[in-house]
């Protein structure tokens, strides 16, 4: 057979209604399962309810959400690869690289793990037993979080600078919302307040930051593939 191209032919608004339609559907999902097959326990086993429980990391949600944020990452590194602006095209690496790691995190508890570490690390040394008994939330936030805000003032700077389409800058802000308050509930899960001990109010308030942290991916992955498609409204693949 003779080797030739070829071309696929991309519809940018279908392509993009197209994703945004996926995303919401498997969000919807993941958190109606959460809902009526754990939570309410309409599948009577409960190793295989935890597959639907939204709130452990080894259940399809989290599969989801890391894989989500993969994505994000490689529409990044492909803008990367298509820029011809050496400055631009570094602020798309600086961008892809923190949300492959972010995958990374999502789906190895990472984040996690280096909070206990660090609370691990606590007796032996005077200032970080003081700071780990003074916050009141979980120690990875003492650790990362930081980390996490320079990078979300990183995103906005870049963002306004190069992108001053109004949508994606809307598009952004929301999704950047979306992760902040998701964080911000995150904090006040681990602070073991007496009005969120009971299991309900925990278990929904931990629905409510996944779902929230899915939305603002979503967005991002909405925002950086619209970047892409709209520079590359045609797709060629040489098989020569």
């Amino acid at each position: 057979m003779e080797a030739r191209a070829i071309t696929i032919q991309v519809n940018r608004h279908s392509a993009l209604k197209k994703l945004l339609y996926c995303c919401l559907s498997a969000e919807l999902f993941i958190v109606l399962a959460d809902i009526f097959l754990n939570y309410f326990e309409w599948i009577p086993f409960r190793p295989l309810r935890r597959t639907f429980n939204i709130t452990r990391e080894d259940a399809i949600g989290n599969w989801f959400s890391s894989t989500q944020t993969l994505c994000v990452g490689i529409v990044l590194w492909t803008l990367f690869a298509l820029d011809r602006n050496d400055k631009k095209k570094w602020g798309w690496a600086v961008l892809a690289s923190f949300f492959t790691f972010m995958a990374f995190d999502d789906a190895s508890k990472f984040h996690e793990r280096a909070g206990s570490s660090f609370k691990a690390l606590a007796p032996s040394l005077a200032w970080v037993e003081a700071l780990v008994e003074q916050y009141p939330s979980y120690t990875w936030q003492i650790l990362v979080g930081p980390f996490f805000a320079v990078m979300g003032l990183c995103i906005v700077w870049f963002i306004w600078k190069e992108l001053d389409t109004p949508r994606y800058r809307l598009w952004l802000g929301a999704a950047l919302a979306c992760l902040v308050v998701a964080v911000g509930l995150d904090a006040i899960e681990g602070m073991d307040l007496p009005s969120l001990s009971s299991y309900p109010v925990r278990h929904f308030l931990k629905l409510v930051e996944e779902l929230l942290e899915m939305l603002g991916n979503t967005l991002f992955l909405l925002t950086f593939s619209s970047v892409l498609l709209h520079h590359t409204q045609e797709v060629a693949i040489d098989l020569t």
